[in-house]
């Protein structure tokens, strides 16, 4: 005669998910399962420009930040988290990223595979120094943080030359896109060691300004530039380009996106799917009528448009796509700015996805705490079908100084889930049934969004000590058996857990274990 555990009725269900759900410390955050973000410390201004995801789901994070406040220094900095939010790494400034320089910006990121399992990271941006105005800069790190090589080039001998976007091409060179002088320019480095390969630059003879605002790089080894052009009267028209592998041998094809007469319009995203024969291009368009609008096109690889389309807002204001990628189904995802006056007469972040039509399957936008000028810099897609996306929100107190916004985001079927608050350590799956099938079975309960270093423990509600476990490899996240201390599996019930960081408070609450 087998005998079996006799499982929990409805009623006792529901009174443990109840147990589960209520906060142990009133006034708490709760993460949703699985989201996070998180903004940084009030009152010090930080932008991020850009995020990169590789392939086992950590997100690496560049832009600028000012430390000491809004008269101080900018710096670039270079974050690595985890998956589930913890940060595990954080450069800025001088550090591991480059020499001393009085002003740095990361305005690109990429990811470098170097074998199926392990890949590094290449920045791009811009640093100023006493010697120089603006130069273009390229750095290639390993996942770990460690720089490999790092290149500064002057094109303009002093003047103001800087990188806006980076790619990689198939055999692993690295592309920066961005400016030199008033011309745009693409500087292609070896990736092995950063030496210069070759470089580009477009100008238009009627014109006084161009840059490149994005970049990418297909499967042949083309490379796909977008930015603006200003004309003769001052002008500015969204433009887009295909450069071959040797960018030296100067433009394939070129195109306009926008009518002569606007007077702002940029491309300021791109992202390229081969295997459709699709270069998608994101940015801004004007009118007299709508002031700024989001502008979205498809072009083929030949260069001909397939359709453009704007989106308004609603207000009539600032509304601006900064940046595109590529979901894993071949949907394109767009981050940037709408305004809609809904509840403030500033531009709200804005993050979409569309399908390869341009139709909307969804968008979502917040409000940061300053009520004023928020936007989305940089998107990317994970292999685990999250939505990444790195940027600013304005801050509370009369400057509104921008602060780092950064976001995973989780799809239904008709939108995105972020969590409510910055991140908070959470076990999932909560409750834990394991054997039993459905989303809440798993072999173990994963502690998430972990501050690096922290410690876990687990006591029953009579306050005895069950398990203890530490964050060693500071990646965030802490695994549980769902054993004890003798190795016995924990009894079904509810559980505390008390999260410990290496320096701040600590998070509590209740988790349940149903065998």
């Amino acid at each position: 005669m087998s005998l079996r555990r006799p499982r929990p009725s409805a009623l006792a269900l529901a009174c443990l998910l109840a147990l589960v759900c209520a906060p142990v410390v009133p006034g708490t955050a709760r993460a949703a399962a699985d989201a996070w973000w998180e903004t940084s410390p009030t009152e010090t201004p930080t932008t991020a420009n850009a995020v990169a995801v590789d392939p086992d789901g950590n997100v690496y994070v560049g832009g600028t930040t000012r430390p000491t406040g809004a008269s101080g220094a900018a710096a670039a900095f270079l974050r690595r988290y985890s998956r589930y939010g913890g940060q595990t790494w954080n450069l800025t400034g001088a550090g591991s990223l480059t020499a001393s320089y009085y002003e740095q910006a990361v305005r690109g990121v990429a990811v470098l595979p170097t074998s199926a399992t392990t890949w590094d990271i290449v920045v791009a941006g811009v640093i100023s120094s006493a010697t120089s105005y603006q130069d273009i800069w390229v750095s290639r790190l390993t996942m770990n943080g460690v720089t490999v090589w790092s290149t500064l080039l002057d094109p303009t001998t002093g003047g103001s030359d800087g990188a806006n976007a980076v790619a990689v091409t198939p055999g692993g060179d690295v592309v920066a896109a961005g400016w030199a002088g008033s011309q745009i320019r693409l500087e292609v480095l070896r990736g092995s060691d950063g030496a210069p390969i070759y470089s580009a630059s477009y100008f238009d003879a009627l014109s006084g300004n161009e840059a490149a605002l994005a970049v990418a790089v297909d499967a042949a080894g083309s490379v796909y530039v977008g930015g603006y052009r200003t004309l003769a009267a001052g002008d500015k028209n969204a433009w887009v380009a295909q450069y071959p592998a040797d960018v030296s041998l100067g433009l394939v094809w070129e195109a306009t996106l926008s009518a002569a007469w606007t007077a702002t319009a940029y491309v300021g995203g791109l992202a390229v799917n081969a295997s459709a024969g699709a270069l998608y291009a994101v940015g801004a368009v004007s009118s007299a009528a709508t002031q700024r609008d989001v502008l979205t096109a498809r072009l083929n690889l030949a260069g001909a448009v397939a359709w453009t389309a704007t989106i308004d807002g609603g207000a009539g204001l600032r509304d601006e796509a900064d940046a595109c990628a590529l979901a894993s189904d071949g949907d394109l995802l767009i981050a940037g700015g709408l305004t809609s006056l809904s509840s403030s007469p500033f531009a709200d972040l804005w993050v979409a996805r569309a399908a390869p039509d341009g139709s909307l399957r969804w968008q979502f936008t917040r409000d940061g705490p300053g009520h004023q000028v928020d936007g989305g810099l940089g998107i990317a897609g994970s292999a685990q079908g999250e939505v990444l996306v790195a940027g600013y929100e304005a801050d509370t107190g009369a400057a509104a100084l921008p602060r780092l916004y950064l976001a995973d985001l989780r799809e239904t079927s008709t939108a995105v889930v972020p969590s409510g608050g910055s991140p908070v350590p959470h076990p999932t799956p909560n409750p834990f049934r394991p054997g039993q099938g459905g989303a809440y079975d798993a072999s173990a309960i994963t502690f998430r969004s972990l501050t690096p270093g922290s410690a876990v423990r687990i006591y029953t509600l009579a306050g005895e000590l069950v398990a203890e476990l530490k964050d060693d490899d500071r990646d965030g996240l802490v695994v549980w058996s769902a054993k004890n201390a003798s190795g016995k599996d924990a009894v079904s019930g509810v559980y505390i857990f008390v999260v410990a960081p290496e320096h701040g408070a600590t998070t509590r609450g209740k988790l349940v274990i149903i065998r």
